[in-house]
């Protein structure tokens, strides 16, 4: 039996498909993070 599995990525800011999302970490007070992000909304996090 063939199997197919397909990967979807998520911007976590924009809620959107992105083919460009990377996993982007960050701390806020003292705890890390990751968060699936585009460039644009990288762009605006910063």
């Amino acid at each position: 039996m063939a199997q197919k599995v397909i990967t979807i990525y998520i911007d976590g800011l924009a809620g959107e498909e992105s083919s460009e999302a990377a996993i982007r970490t960050l701390s806020l007070d003292g705890v890390a993070y990751g968060i699936d992000l585009g460039p644009d909304s990288y762009a605006r996090l910063n």
